[in-house]
């Protein structure tokens, strides 16, 4: 006797939200929306949620405390926090992946290739880490984002040679996006340099302009 298979009819613009999840597996459904958004201008607000919606009604995807997965793994908090950095950067030409210690995810952008960080108590050993490691060919960018030690607590002989910024939070807003402030070095190749805040946004902000329906 033959067994009778459901087949699931994925919405259109489907498969940019599952090839992400693919990649991080787990994410803040803000992160989601924002990512679409920014990275394709088809989408707007409207139609990540109606997306959103139909997956999560097919059972392809699942929403638990407000984080969207496959499978329903343990959000990985380190990931969240580095996507957070990410979505300051991220556009329609962005390559995006996992990245390997110590970085939690990579970018390339115009032939700059650049890591997000993140550390907990770790900042000094992971800055010893890229001080020592073999420059590349490529041109690497650094952000770190500090969630505890002070940027005083950077000793200036741990700067890699490559440009970097150490990225530092103050609360967050209404939403829960992190307020994040970006400290640049000056000079990568100035002893003296020290980090120096740039200016920046408090928080990402994206355009919210008509509507889609499906």
């Amino acid at each position: 006797m033959k067994m009778l298979t459901s087949i699931v009819v994925c919405p259109e613009g489907s498969e940019k939200l599952l090839s992400l999840l693919d990649e991080f597996k787990c994410l803040n459904k803000e992160q989601v929306v924002m990512f679409l958004m920014q990275t394709d201008e088809t989408f707007n607000r409207k139609r990540c949620e109606v997306i959103i919606n139909k997956l999560k009604k097919a059972g392809v995807i699942i929403e638990n405390d407000n984080f969207i997965s496959r499978d329903n793994p343990e959000p990985d908090q380190k990931l969240i926090d580095a996507f957070w950095v990410l979505l300051h950067y991220v556009d329609e030409n962005s390559n995006v992946s996992r990245g390997r210690y110590p970085a939690e995810i990579v970018f390339e952008h115009d032939g700059v290739i650049s890591e997000i960080l993140v550390c907990n108590e770790d900042l000094l050993s992971k800055m010893d880490f890229l001080s020592k490691r073999h420059k590349r060919k490529n041109k690497v960018e650094y952000y770190i984002l500090n969630n505890s030690e002070t940027i005083d607590e950077l000793d200036d002989e741990l700067y890699p040679e490559e440009p970097f910024s150490i990225i530092t939070v103050s609360g967050e807003d209404e939403k829960g996006i992190p307020k994040m402030m970006f400290h640049e070095v000056i000079s990568s190749e100035d002893n003296n340099s020290k980090p120096k805040a740039k200016p920046s946004s408090d928080y990402i902000s994206i355009e919210e302009d008509g509507d889609y329906d499906e």
